[in-house]
């Protein structure tokens, strides 16, 4: 039902002129030449030539296999799949981790228990403090001289944590630090990454009070708001791991004859993470758990106002066995990291 001349035939300037005149009295023609220096005009004409030659082209057919005209011309068949496609991804192997994903739920803060012991949870949390964070580089926590108090927006004379700060020299060594782990990272298969972020997933699970108790001192974020920020970063890691697997499988491709041909990803390197303050644990996660699993090395730069959540995400992908210089942190001035 195509209207005439829809179709524009192309065909190289001197080749086939026979055709050429033929296919110009019924369709559009276009004739082209390469035009340019010698050599790299070989290799092109070199291209054309194989692709005519190929094992799959309606001139081997025609020529080699002797196929009829009309099979040549006739629309390509497309075979029914023999059934649904698979979405199933094998099930991992913590067996208190579903083989599908689900979200997970808020704290229900309308039944008594649960706000009661998210109360003692955050009243926990409160009498530890202060706590400490630093640098985390190549597997190793760095006493920084350079200092600086995180403090609770809605308490000014609360002290959250003492941080270490990093600085350019530091950022450096980081940088290198991940660059020699990426090779080692990158081979690894795509399950045992997973792994390591369905282990995260299952300590998040366990810890989500006290996640959520940082961010309500850290950062003043109402309860609601931060147990759907842990619950937000849970779900993150849980999907991506199983993404993961399922992009990290080579797809097949059509082969043939003495080839095997397949398609599949490769990690880019060295992932730098820089953290927003508005969902201190959920948005870092997000980033950094999918850079992971897809087999780069991270380097997390927390928000300026949230270095201890940061912190304590890096803490639990290096406890569910991220290897050292996979994944760093690097609290400090935006100017320095």
């Amino acid at each position: 039902g195509l209207p005439p001349r829809a179709l524009e035939f192309q065909f190289l300037y001197g080749m086939a002129e026979a055709l050429q005149t033929a296919i110009a009295s019924r369709e559009r023609v276009r004739i082209y030449t390469p035009v340019g220096e010698l050599i790299p005009g070989m290799g092109y004409l070199v291209r054309r030539l194989l692709e005519n030659a190929s094992s799959q082209s309606w001139l081997f057919e025609l020529f080699e296999e002797r196929a009829p005209t009309s099979e040549l011309l006739a629309p390509p068949g497309v075979a029914p799949p023999a059934g649904p496609p698979s979405t199933t991804i094998p099930r991992v192997r913590l067996p208190d981790v579903p083989a599908t994903f689900r979200n997970v739920p808020d704290t229900p803060f309308h039944k008594p228990q649960a706000w009661q012991e998210f109360a003692a949870a955050l009243q926990q949390f409160r009498a530890s403090l202060p706590a400490t964070c630093g640098p985390l580089v190549a597997g190793e926590y760095v006493n920084s001289a350079k200092r600086q108090p995180s403090g609770n927006p809605a308490r000014p004379d609360e002290v959250i944590c003492d941080v270490g700060l990093a600085d350019i020299d530091l950022t450096r060594q980081a940088i290198e630090a991940a660059k020699q782990a990426f090779p080692a990272w990158r081979d690894r298969p795509t399950r045992e990454r997973a792994q390591v972020l369905f282990d995260a997933a299952a300590i998040m699970r366990r810890e989500r009070h006290e996640l959520a108790a940082i961010e309500i001192l850290e950062e003043a974020k109402p309860w609601r708001e931060a147990d759907a920020d842990v619950c937000e970063a849970i779900d993150y890691v849980e999907y991506y791991a199983r993404e993961g697997i399922a992009v990290g499988s080579p797809l097949g491709l059509p082969s043939v004859p003495g080839e095997y041909n397949d398609y599949r990803y490769q990690p880019r390197g060295v992932a730098a993470i820089i953290a927003p303050w508005n969902f201190p644990l959920a948005i870092p996660c997000g980033m950094m758990t999918a850079a992971l699993v897809a087999g780069n090395t991270t380097i997390l730069k927390p928000a300026g106002p949230a270095p201890l959540i940061a912190a304590r995400l890096v803490d639990i992908l290096c406890r569910a066995g991220a290897p050292p210089g996979t994944v760093q942190f690097l609290p400090g001035p935006g100017s320095a990291v």
